[in-house]
């Protein structure tokens, strides 16, 4: 549901910001957007528990928003508390907005390694939470020193149960060069993504209408993007599942070949006998 929220009900103090600090250059840009009303920026995410608001992301918007002396912003709320902001905050800008640089990537990786109930995960688990690779939770825990013999204790301290007879962990995976081409091509993504949106906002503002006709083509365009968007993700899956589906029906036509001979074998056998 999108809503017109005051800006004073929403709280930052709810360690949801998923970056390590605000882009001041990128505020006062949006800021100097908001100030010439030009654009409309995308509703932030924010989650209500009854009776805070807590972001999720569009943490840099909101800054621009207060800045530009604007005493509410749009918004879309989606009924819950502090605790589902925080895990939807770990993805954040894995596909839209501002690119998350490396450095941003496993910072989110490490709050979820600091966190009470997702400290003690698996790679994968931590890796699908926060929409990187699996390379890069393992760079993180690497750098933060931790084992499988270290664990998160209800006070949110890592507590060292080596001793407990548990199996240490296998070596750390290494940053290798597919990983950073790896790492380059989502940025290279959502860069592309991001110079799209640009390049349709010029586009919308050079049109000779009223400012409401471009809000509206400017929406007609957002919402055919994201279609086509979505139709891609289904036709790769949908080629996916096709190509795992022939994979399988031909190991079973070897399969069957492979038995075929093997009784006509067996079959001789027992006629020359």
């Amino acid at each position: 549901m999108t809503d017109r929220i005051k800006l004073q009900k929403i709280r930052l103090d709810g360690g949801t910001q998923p970056r390590k600090e605000i882009d001041e250059p990128l505020v006062q840009h949006y800021t100097e957007i908001l100030l010439e009303g030009k654009d409309k920026f995308p509703p932030i995410d924010l989650w209500f528990d009854g009776k805070a608001y807590w972001p999720s992301d569009g943490f840099h918007r909101f800054h621009a928003h207060k800045r530009a002396g604007f005493l509410d912003i749009e918004a879309v709320v989606n009924q819950g508390t502090k605790r589902d902001a925080f895990k939807a905050c770990l993805k954040a800008n894995s596909k839209h907005g501002k690119p998350r640089t490396p450095d941003e990537r496993r910072y989110v990786v490490q709050m979820a390694f600091e966190d009470i109930e997702y400290g003690n995960s698996t790679d994968v688990f931590i890796a699908e939470l926060c929409d990187v690779s699996i390379s890069t939770v393992g760079r993180v825990k690497k750098m933060l020193g931790l084992e499988r013999t270290s664990v998160v204790d209800r006070n949110g301290r890592r507590v060292d149960v080596s001793r407990s007879g548990r199996p240490t962990a296998p070596p750390e995976p290494e940053y290798t060069e597919d990983d950073k081409m790896h790492e380059l091509a989502i940025e290279q993504i959502a860069l592309t993504e991001e110079n799209t949106k640009l390049k349709d906002m010029l586009a919308v503002r050079s049109l000779p209408v009223s400012e409401k006709a471009r809000t509206e083509v400017q929406e007609t365009i957002e919402s055919l993007r994201a279609e086509v968007k979505d139709l891609e993700f289904k036709l790769r899956t949908m080629t996916q599942s096709r190509n795992e589906f022939q994979n399988k029906n031909a190991e079973m036509i070897k399969q069957l070949t492979y038995w075929k001979k093997r009784a006509e074998r067996s079959e001789k056998a027992l006629e020359s006998k």
